[in-house]
C-alpha cells in the first residue's frame, strides 16, 4: 500500500514476515520506506559543507587552502576523494593565506581559503590584506562566532571591509550557492580582490534538499550588491 507524500515521493507500507523455527512463531512487522521518482533522486540531502564545495568547484575553484578546525569539518569531509579539487592543509592561517595569495598570482586562477572564525581569520588577515592591496582574486570562507546571538557578530561583516571587497553571510545551506555566485561575479566582473563568505557551524552541519543542477556555474557578470551583504531567509 502506498501513500502519496508529494508529486515526487510515495510512502510505501509493507509487511515483513519471518518464521522462527526455535519458537515456532510467525512474526509480522511493518516496514515503511520511501519510493522516489527519478527527478527526486537528483535532489539529494546535502549538508552545508557539501553545498559549499560543489558550489566552489562549479565556480572554477580548483585549490583550497586552510587549517581544519571546529565547525567546518563538513566542508573538509566533502573534499575527501575528489579529483577535481585539491585541499592543502597548513598548520597556521597566516601561511595558508599567503600560499593562497601566491597560488593565485602564479597560476592566474582564483584561490580559496577556509579558516575558522576568531583567531583563524585574524591570523589570515595579513595574507588577505596583501591580496587586497595587490588585486589578487581570493574567496575566503570563515565561520561566525560560536555564541548564539553574540552582539559583536553583526559587526563582523563590517570588519571584513577592511580586508575584502565584499562580505556575505549564509543563513542556510540553500543560500550558499547564491553567495558563491555573487562573490565570483565580483571577482571576475571588476577589480579582482578578496571576498569573504561567512558560514556558521550550524549551517555547515544543516542538511537541505538541494538540486545539484541548480548550483551556480562560472559567471562573469558584476554584482549589483554593496560591499557587505547578509542574505536573510
Amino acid at each position: 500500500m502506498g501513500t502519496i507524500i508529494n508529486e515526487n515521493r510515495t510512502l510505501i507500507h509493507a509487511e515483513k514476515r519471518r518464521f522462527d523455527p526455535c519458537k515456532s512463531v510467525l512474526s509480522v512487522s511493518s516496514v515503511f520506506y520511501f519510493q522516489v521518482s527519478s527527478r527526486d533522486a537528483l535532489m539529494p540531502f546535502l549538508n552545508g559543507g557539501q553545498v559549499l564545495i560543489q558550489s566552489l568547484q562549479r565556480a572554477g575553484v580548483r585549490t583550497l587552502f586552510g587549517v581544519p578546525g571546529a565547525g567546518q569539518y563538513e566542508a573538509v569531509d566533502a573534499l575527501y576523494g575528489r579529483s577535481d579539487m585539491r585541499y592543502i592543509s597548513l598548520r597556521h592561517e597566516q601561511a595558508a593565506s599567503f600560499m593562497a595569495d601566491g597560488y593565485a598570482r602564479a597560476s592566474g586562477e582564483m584561490a580559496a581559503l577556509l579558516v575558522v572564525p576568531g583567531p583563524g581569520i585574524y591570523n589570515a588577515g595579513a595574507g588577505i590584506a596583501t591580496a587586497y592591496a595587490c588585486s589578487v582574486p581570493m574567496i575566503v570562507i570563515t565561520g561566525t562566532r560560536h555564541q548564539e546571538g553574540a552582539p559583536q557578530a553583526e559587526n563582523d561583516l563590517a570588519w571584513y571591509n577592511n580586508l575584502a571587497a565584499w562580505a556575505g553571510r549564509a543563513q542556510s545551506p540553500a543560500q550558499i550557492p547564491g553567495l558563491v555566485q555573487e562573490a565570483v561575479g565580483l571577482i571576475r566582473g571588476g577589480r579582482p580582490r578578496p571576498v569573504v563568505i561567512e558560514i556558521s557551524a550550524q549551517v555547515f552541519a544543516q542538511r537541505s534538499e538541494i538540486e545539484i543542477g541548480a548550483l551556480p556555474a562560472s559567471t562573469t557578470h558584476p554584482s549589483s550588491g554593496g560591499r557587505d551583504q547578509s542574505l536573510e531567509s
